[in-house]
């Protein structure tokens, strides 16, 4: 998994069964891999999402035995840009306790 800058860690990747309707979840690495295991043989539809990146999506078919790899290279969605200012006028007062002992 990875965008236009490299490895895309923590994207969700989903293997939707389209026989069962059964779902399998993994979240990708720092490396951008991600491993769904025990995936019974069958046709899937794969579902990637991020936050700030367009979902994509792809059918499959997993044979018995088989290791499938499957890339995905993700677009980013709509870029949004924030500038935030924080004005204070309050004085901020700090005291040191002390302690006497005779």
């Amino acid at each position: 998994m990875s965008d236009d800058s490299g490895p895309l860690p923590g994207a969700a990747v989903v293997a939707v069964s389209a026989t069962s309707g059964f779902s399998y979840e993994a979240f990708t690495t720092a490396e951008g891999g991600y491993f769904l295991g025990a995936l019974p043989p069958g046709k899937y539809l794969l579902k990637v999402t991020a936050p700030s990146y367009q979902q994509q999506q792809q059918d499959m078919v997993l044979l018995l035995g088989q290791n499938a790899t499957i890339n995905f290279r993700l677009k980013a969605d709509a870029v949004f840009a924030e500038e935030i200012t924080v004005v204070g006028d309050r004085v901020l007062e700090t005291r040191t306790s002390q302690v006497k002992t005779t």
